[in-house]
């Protein structure tokens, strides 16, 4: 890594997360860059109408909800590269006729409101657990109008002496430019300048998403580790026999999936209908700099009946 990127690296906003936030979604987290904060949540893939039925590939719907008041045409523009940016990311032909839902409520914009909706809605499709070609990392940046500096992830005070304002997304591959968006007035050498310094910052923002990954992955085994293993039932047939196994994040009343008889891995869940399950966890992570803390807290969610 380049000194001029480690210098940029330094000012960056502190990033900061919660993950898993959303007790009725299938992905969701909270995502902070300085002090503006999205949460996002996935729902999906579910049965969609005919009208928006694509029979070749999964259909991306995306509402964003701004702070106050009602959805604007800046709001709608907000939808529509969101919508792009995650069309380009998942694996659309995995789950043919069917529609990923993407919520965004923004809670605070104090500058980079579209970089940090980009990647809230990829930190929740990584918690989600959709197949996806790669993920997105998003950085935005300015002009200086006096001094012509380019500025990285400035917020709303810097902005007010912005000459141009420009917001770029990379994939996690190549570095390829996904998404971009600019205002005010530039040259040529000043956005491609500006677009090589947001990509070598966007290398915080993967490293980012990796150790959040980790660390919720070491957590999870770390908290059922000395539990027992998945309830299994085991129905016998003359023609074939099959085990029903409830894995991952299934709720109360959902029917678990048949599949063939495997060997049930020691780190499974416990049983979903236990009472340690009707606990929601929600994860924290926050980085500044090479600092990274995690913290779990649980929160009651009373049960609508009585377990048997």
């Amino acid at each position: 890594m380049t000194k001029e990127a480690t210098d940029i690296n330094y000012i960056l906003r502190p990033i900061n997360c919660e993950i898993n936030l959303l007790s009725r979604s299938d992905g969701s987290t909270m995502f902070m860059q300085g002090d503006t904060t999205i949460i996002a949540g996935i729902n999906g893939p579910l049965e969609t109408k005919s009208q928006k039925m694509a029979y070749d590939r999964v259909s991306i719907e995306v509402t964003y909800t701004p702070l106050t008041g009602p959805a604007k045409v800046d709001d709608r523009l907000i939808e529509t590269y969101i919508k792009e940016t995650c069309e380009s990311a998942i694996l659309v032909s995995f789950h043919p006729n069917t529609m990923v839902c993407i919520n965004l409520q923004e809670m605070q914009d104090s500058g980079g409101l579209l970089a940090c909706a980009i990647n809230a809605s990829c930190l929740a499709l990584i918690n989600s657990g959709l197949s996806m070609r790669f993920t997105v990392a998003a950085i935005s940046c300015m002009i200086e109008k006096e001094t012509g500096e380019i500025i990285m992830d400035p917020d709303s005070s810097q902005l007010k002496n912005a000459r141009a304002e420009f917001t770029y997304a990379f994939d996690s591959i190549n570095k390829d430019i996904v998404c971009c968006h600019s205002i005010g007035r530039f040259s040529q050498n000043e956005f491609l300048a500006s677009m090589d310094k947001c990509r070598h910052v966007t290398k915080c923002v993967f490293d980012y998403y990796r150790e959040v990954t980790k660390k919720s992955l070491r957590s999870f085994e770390s908290e059922y580790s000395g539990s027992a293993a998945c309830i299994q039932h085991t129905f016998d047939s003359d023609a074939f026999k099959e085990e029903r196994i409830s894995v991952g994040r299934a709720t109360p009343g959902r029917q678990s999936q048949a599949v063939p008889t495997i060997d049930v891995y020691p780190l499974c869940p416990p049983d979903p209908f236990s009472p340690s399950f009707w606990l929601s966890r929600i994860q924290r992570f926050s980085m500044e700099g090479e600092h990274l803390w995690t913290s779990i807290k649980y929160r009651n969610e009373p049960s609508k009946r009585k377990r048997e």
